[in-house]
């Protein structure tokens, strides 16, 4: 974009033919909406500048390059010539990338779930020219759209006023805090009855919450799975499989290549929305993997291990950052790279096989989805006679064939990848590798943690500290919000939990002190864009969880874990201030509010720094590190001596290591709280005593 605002109208022909001005963006999204004739804009003060100066209403559109319905309105709505030419008469277009700006899609999402009850995406916002929001829905059809924006216009032009006045409240709403009386910290009896009530939320048939379409929610299950080791109760530990083992076998996983789809459309886990998210990657194979410790469960190593295994694959880029998302359609078509046929299993395996597992995974000619199959490896217990095989002979099978399955899947197009590399879906990436190197001993994993840190600390890191949101066709999107500082934090202190390498400590801390200073809200928590980012109707404060945990809650998360390792009391005060803050809205929307929950459960304690000094090549050492990485104790931060030992900055940062650790080549173990440690030990017996005795697993 120019300086200046270009006004120069174009004819729909002439931008179909020549692209509008989305023509070369970095972002896939953009530029899957550059030839249409619509005369987008990108969201930019320039394109805003536009319409004051023209004194238009603008429309505003936001999606994401994997969404299958903003491709659906893509095609059936924007490349409609006689849509696009009344849309570009009487509307500034913008088109806006919600991966690449939160802050823009979080403040008019809430406008639409306000206004209708619901939101998604597509979401489509009519504002006045300064940005004020008036109208908005997801998506619609081309002859229902054409009627609402020509009736928009008219009573744009007839009411101005009235539409004015009531843009002006409704963006006083938007941007007004609720008001919340600070109270008392919540504590871990509370905490464990509002766990144990959420259960009645669960649905008792096919595990997740009850609902007619399944979300995995996994920062809610991985809640669950913390309350759990606290009391032992095996009605939690019952929905908590469920869930877990309903997920893993449905259609929502993919069987062949790894990894899960986002969201199943019906409550059975069967038929997904096709399109796969790098955030849902990340978050569930870290459920998955604790899970498989706590349970001592196998197939649940297996699915995390094979999440793992698909991101880094197939989700990398050469330089190490993690893609954000792989699209729903393929050709043109919902989940069709994804779907089988009886015929599609006996070319790719031979008649006899092929026939028979048909027959083990229910793949028929009707299909269970347009006429075709999505795997599933569930148990045939609904078919009712004694040589029915059991789960374990269906995934014995299954696994046994699944490379030529693979290769016979490669044949199609592959769904288009999201290159766009964005800090905060990286930084729980970045965690749930090294969690997973961690416990299953993968050192390709540290890998590629260490890879893709040490690229978004190299690229996305500023000079004054401050952190880029994305990079994309080698654009750099500046202006990270809250959840990029607080899930590449979190990422990275795991990273140096696995690893023993000092910088990243350095980095979580330096990172973790920004946004103290930038993003503070002085009264708790922290605002979701820093201070010196644009803020168009007023700064905001987002306190629930979503799809993924909130970037307030796992700040609290950082803020504990920073203040464990060094001691230093001004985090643990702005932790204790923000429970104490937010105690009111975490008693009546405590099913949105769980990571801050689990968030209080971390505080409430115990929560202890583990040293094991000594050489790390030891028997020994190993066995003492082993004891803890097998129960992947979710409150324990672990830390071994790094094989060229602790040098004078960890001594400097940590008073655990520099005043506990006694110069000894024998294998020790330190167990510490802030200004307490237990006594050493050389026994993993002893070790375990000591770290859980207030814990049950």
């Amino acid at each position: 974009m120019t300086n200046q605002p270009d006004t120069k109208s174009r004819s729909s022909s002439e931008i179909r033919k020549n692209g509008n001005r989305l023509r070369g963006a970095g972002s896939l999204y953009l530029r899957q909406h550059q030839y249409n004739p619509v005369d987008w804009h990108p969201w930019c003060p320039e394109s805003r500048a536009i319409a004051l100066a023209e004194d238009k209403p603008i429309f505003l559109s936001i999606g994401y390059a994997a969404c299958h319905w903003c491709h659906v309105m893509e095609r059936e709505v924007f490349d409609d010539n006689h849509i696009a030419d009344f849309l570009n008469n009487h509307f500034i277009c913008i088109k806006v990338d919600r991966e690449e700006h939160p802050d823009v899609d979080q403040i008019y999402m809430r406008f639409v779930q306000g206004l209708t009850g619901s939101g998604g995406w597509p979401l489509n916002v009519f504002l006045t020219p300064d940005l004020k929001p008036f109208f908005g829905a997801t998506t619609y059809p081309a002859e229902l759209f054409l009627n609402l924006i020509q009736k928009l216009v008219d009573i744009f032009q007839s009411k101005r006023n009235m539409i004015e006045q009531q843009a002006q409240s409704i963006a006083e709403q938007l941007i007004k805090e609720s008001s919340w009386i600070p109270g008392p910290i919540v504590d871990q009896t509370s905490i464990i009855q509002s766990a144990g009530s959420f259960l009645s939320l669960v649905d008792p048939i096919w595990g997740g919450l009850e609902g007619r379409m399944k979300f995995p929610m996994p920062s809610f299950w991985r809640f669950m799975l913390h309350v759990y080791r606290k009391t032992a109760d095996p009605k939690m530990a019952k929905m908590i499989r469920l869930t877990l083992d309903n997920m893993g076998s449905g259609g929502i996983h993919d069987h062949i290549e790894g990894g899960f789809h986002r969201y199943t459309v019906e409550p059975t886990w069967l038929i997904p929305h096709f399109e796969k998210m790098l955030y849902d990657q990340a978050l569930l194979s870290s459920l998955y993997l604790e899970a498989s410790a706590v349970f001592n469960h196998s197939r649940y190593r297996e699915i995390a291990s094979d999440t793992l295994d698909f991101v880094t694959h197939h989700m990398t880029n050469p330089h190490g950052g993690f893609a954000t998302s792989l699209d729903a359609d393929s050709e043109g078509q919902e989940g069709s790279y994804y779907l089988w046929s009886p015929r599609d299993l006996q070319q790719a395996l031979g008649s006899e096989i092929g026939k028979k597992l048909a027959h083990f995974l229910r793949v028929t000619e009707e299909g269970n989805f347009e006429g075709k199959n999505i795997l599933t490896l569930r148990p045939l217990d609904r078919i009712i006679h004694d040589s029915a095989p059991t789960l374990q002979d269906v995934q014995a099978l299954f696994r046994a064939h699944k490379p030529s399955l693979q290769t016979y899947r490669d044949r199609r197009p592959r769904p288009t990848l999201d290159t766009k590399v964005i800090t905060s879906l990286n930084g729980l990436m970045i965690d749930a590798l090294a969690r997973g190197a961690s416990i299953l001993g993968r050192h390709d994993w540290l890998q590629a943690a260490r890879k893709a840190a040490d690229f978004l600390l190299d690229h996305h890191l500023e000079k004054n500290g401050s952190l880029a949101r994305a990079s994309n066709q080698a654009e750099i999107q500046s202006g990270g919000i809250l959840d990029d500082y607080a899930y590449l934090i979190q990422g990275i202190l795991t990273l140096f939990e696995a690893s023993g390498e000092i910088s990243y400590l350095e980095h979580a801390m330096a990172l973790t002190d920004y946004v103290m200073e930038e993003f503070d809200r002085r009264e708790g928590g922290f605002y979701y864009t820093s201070r010196t980012h644009p803020a168009f109707l007023g700064r905001q404060i987002d306190i629930t969880d979503n799809v993924t945990p909130s970037a307030n809650a796992v700040m609290l998360h950082v803020l504990h874990i920073v203040y464990i390792l060094t001691s230093n009391r001004r985090y643990r005060e702005k932790l204790e201030t923000s429970l104490r803050a937010f105690s009111q809205p975490m008693s009546y929307q405590s099913i949105d509010m769980v990571w801050w929950q689990d968030a209080a459960l971390m505080y409430a304690g115990p929560f202890y720094q583990v040293v094991v000094a000594g050489n790390p090549r030891s028997t020994k050492h190993r066995q003492l590190t082993d004891t803890l990485r097998a129960y992947t104790a979710p409150f324990v931060f672990l830390l071994e001596e790094p094989p060229t030992g602790f040098t004078h900055r960890h001594d400097a940062l940590l008073p655990a290591i520099r005043n506990e650790r006694k110069t000894t080549t024998q294998a020790t173990a330190y167990v510490c709280q802030p200004g307490t440690c237990m006594a050493p030990t050389q026994q993993p017996e002893e070790l375990h005593k000591q770290l859980h005795s207030d814990w049950n697993f």
